[in-house]
């Protein structure tokens, strides 16, 4: 389910600044899925309600891009507070676990490799690191 929310972040997300070494620590990690999945909000409220959720869903879908469902049970389950809409410490949170399993090597950043393994094990539908 959460693959859904990754993949609809990659839609419009920003390029990444890796580190020298080509790595990326769990800091820029959290601040790009924040800065793409925080795209989804068409009104620029701060919030990502249903509506711009499924709105991108329904994107991707046409792209031939489609997860599992329309994303509302998704949507319920990411909505940590039950407001109703996703708000960038939701998305954060969401992030930091998604780091963390990432992370095979628990060395706090994310090196080629672990981006590599991440891409593959999505079935190689994403840009590398997501």
């Amino acid at each position: 389910m959460k693959r859904i929310l990754i993949a609809l972040a990659l839609t419009a997300a920003p390029s990444l600044a890796f580190a020298q070494d080509g790595s990326l620590d769990a800091a820029q990690f959290r601040a790009h899925r924040i800065q793409a999945v925080m795209k989804m909000d068409a009104d620029n409220d701060g919030r990502i309600s249903p509506a711009e959720f499924s709105a991108m869903a329904a994107k991707r879908a046409a792209a031939g891009h489609a997860g599992k469902g329309g994303g509302e049970k998704l949507f319920a389950k990411l909505d940590a507070n039950g407001d109703g809409s996703l708000s960038s410490d939701e998305v954060g949170a969401l992030a930091d676990r998604r780091f963390a399993k990432l992370d095979a090597n628990h060395d706090g950043k994310l090196d080629a490799a672990e981006r590599q393994a991440a891409h593959h094990g999505r079935g190689g539908d994403q840009p590398t690191g997501f």
